[in-house]
């Protein structure tokens, strides 16, 4: 019966990969996957010729899309892989995160969110194949490029090279992926082809490479390993190439004919992949909303078809930031990066990902989704049949609910360290949240107050009042304090805002760099009497809250509540527009950072975190606000930039 079935499975691939080698493009034919639900006991023969990839001796070529479980509430990942079966493709790629399987070292979680395996099966279950890319450097606008912040506490580590407690901790994870993962390889019965070693790594490095790819060989990966990098002037290519791993290029619209060029000039034989097709572009706080043309991309995807080469489109859907997960830019010149401009672009990624992708955040098919829909079909064999769209999940929109309940940004149970020589979060311990640096300020004449460095936000009082902020996005590290007719307590609230997800400034700690100084009738002193506040912001921290009604005016930062009721749930989206920066919790569940300068205004809020009855509302508002109240709408705002908002000018009035 299994030589029946072994049979049969080669035969419907060679019916499906008729005519993809045609030598008219108008002729090609998109390569369907075979019935991967029909053959869960089957172990397929999956490795790579001159030409193509293999299937069981057959060629096969993967239509692939990026979707990451992490950023989709799991209980809709089957509806987002039917969606990309629905668009037309075969295979889905995804990142694993090893900050969210490994939050502390050698605990590991493969629950929720990090159920990598359940991700997989469900994939096998709609029908498409597996790519996927443990990193464990991965970047994708990530907090840390995926990194746990841990590693930040051994002094001097040198991320993604052969540092021996980077090594160390990198074979520690990928042994744990391993033990969940390595059981679902086609070799072995599964949906998983491909495995990706690093991401986008472009040092001359060999070294470290090679024992990369030793470490997901000792960790029982034994699937076709590849690599990825930018066609960018080719070097990357130059720098990384390695003939042990099946090298893929990564670009965007009006690129394809000229990346695969570039590949050939290194690879000069198959299979030709490409590992990310950018389908636009990810958004900035403070910068406008990033869309991408649709022709320009069914173009290119049409010659990638016609031309059988292996593709996989970054993003499908791209999901949402989630809690403190978004990452951020920072330029640094560097003789690595010599065409960076200094280290003051400090760019925070918004919380949603949506990336102008065909699936939207909330799982909706887009204008860009139907283009590519319709171009797979022009590419089926005879025979085949793309499955329809899913129907999309409700939204619904919810009334106004006012914030009338407040909490001190310091809680009573929150217990001070006393220092001289205040640290950063991480020497505390804490990865997340924020932190609050607090002394006094004896009375006398208006003087500056400045900081080496505040990584990335902080909010000065005086007294508990509002005086200003500092602000890393602007390289504004000092301010100007008034006089004090009496002694005052001075409290730097500090919000880290994502460490960069690139290059060496993924080293980032985050919260007050030291020396910091008070300059006053000319005399410099170093102040060295602190107390520090550390705030979380997690599940325990957030259940010590103790709220009271208050006058709605209590000027920030603060904690802030609201109930609301519901008689159904559904998706919706959280307007923020009246509030100004701070983070957003819904039953429990961090939406993430909302902004009021854009251009995201809302906040997704998957419907399966909302329940019939009461419901509750928190949020983190770090600036005065004059009207604390949200709403639901049925859509979302991702395009509406404010630049005529400056804080930190008005606190100063």
């Amino acid at each position: 019966m299994k030589l029946l079935l072994r049979f049969l499975l080669i035969l419907t691939n060679l019916s499906l990969f008729s005519g993809v080698c045609s030598s008219n493009p108008s002729q090609k034919k998109i390569v369907r996957s075979p019935a991967v639900e029909a053959a869960k006991d089957h172990s397929f023969d999956f490795g790579i010729s001159d030409q193509a990839f293999q299937l069981d001796g057959t060629p096969f070529f993967y239509h692939a899309t990026e979707i990451h479980p992490n950023r989709i509430p799991p209980e809709y990942w089957r509806h987002r892989l039917k969606m990309v079966k629905a668009m037309g493709l075969n295979t889905v790629s995804f990142y694993i995160f090893w900050n969210q399987v490994e939050p502390r070292p050698g605990e590991f979680n493969f629950e929720g969110f990090n159920d990598y395996a359940k991700f997989c099966r469900l994939a096998q279950e709609e029908g498409l194949w597996v790519i996927i890319r443990p990193g464990p450097y991965v970047c994708s606008e990530w907090e840390m490029g995926g990194h746990p912040w841990w590693l930040l506490q051994h002094q001097g580590i040198q991320l993604r090279t052969t540092d021996p407690h980077y090594m160390a901790a990198s074979e520690r994870y990928l042994k744990a992926v391993a033990r969940e993962l390595a059981p679902l390889q086609v070799t072995r019965g599964g949906p998983i082809i491909l495995c990706q070693v690093e991401n986008e790594f472009p040092y001359r490095d060999q070294p470290y490479l090679k024992a990369m790819r030793q470490l997901y060989l000792d960790a029982g990966f034994e699937i076709p390993l590849i690599s990825c990098n930018p066609t960018k002037g080719g070097q990357r290519f130059i720098d990384s190439y390695r003939d042990d791993l099946i090298q893929t290029v990564n670009f965007g619209s009006r690129k394809a004919a000229e990346s695969f060029e570039i590949l050939r000039r290194f690879k000069p034989t198959g299979p030709y992949a490409n590992g990310e097709y950018y389908v636009s572009g990810f958004d900035f706080w403070g910068e406008p909303h990033k869309t991408g043309a649709i022709d320009l991309r069914v173009n290119d995807m049409a010659y990638m078809i016609d031309n059988d080469h292996s593709f996989c489109l970054y993003m499908g859907c791209g999901g949402t930031n989630f809690g403190f997960t978004a990452g951020s830019y920072t330029a640094k010149e560097t003789a690595e990066y010599p065409n960076d401009k200094g280290d003051d672009a400090y760019r925070p990624d918004t919380t949603s990902y949506d990336f102008d992708a065909p699936i939207s955040e909330s799982g909706r098919a887009t204008k860009k989704f139907m283009a590519f829909r319709q171009l797979f079909k022009s590419r089926l064999a005879e025979g085949s049949q793309i499955p329809p769209i899913p129907p999309a999940i409700p939204t619904l929109a919810i009334p106004e609910i006012v914030l009338n309940e407040t909490a001190p940004i310091i809680g009573p149970k929150v217990q001070p360290i006393r220092t001289r020589d205040p640290k950063t979060m991480e020497f505390y311990d804490q990865g997340y949240g924020s932190i609050v640096y607090r002394t006094t300020l004896p009375a006398g004449p208006a003087g500056l107050l400045s900081a080496a460095s505040v990584r990335d936000f902080a909010y000065v009082l005086l007294d508990g009042q509002p005086s200003g902020i500092m602000d890393r996005r602007r390289r504004i590290f000092q301010l100007e304090i008034p006089a004090r007719p009496k002694a005052m307590v001075l409290d730097l609230v500090v919000e880290p805002m994502g460490r960069p997800n690139w290059g060496v400034q993924m080293i980032d700690y985050k919260g007050l760099i030291t020396p910091i100084k008070w300059t006053s009738g000319g005399v410099e002193n170093e102040l060295q009497k602190w107390e520090i506040f550390l705030l979380p912001l997690d599940d325990a921290h957030l259940s010590k809250i103790q709220f009271s009604e208050t006058d709605s005016k209590t000027k920030g930062p603060v904690f802030r509540r609201g109930q609301f009721k519901l008689d159904q749930t559904g998706d919706t989206f959280i307007d923020t527009r009246k509030l100004g920066k701070g983070m957003l919790w819904i039953n429990g569940h961090n939406l993430g950072r909302y902004w009021k300068i854009g251009p995201q205004q809302t906040l997704y809020c998957p419907g399966v975190w909302l329940k019939k009855g009461r419901n509750e509302i928190i949020v983190l508002e770090y600036l005065e606000t004059e009207t604390p109240i949200v709403q639901g709408l049925e859509k979302p705002i991702l395009s509406k930039l404010r630049t005529d908002l400056d804080f930190s000018q008005k606190l100063k009035k």
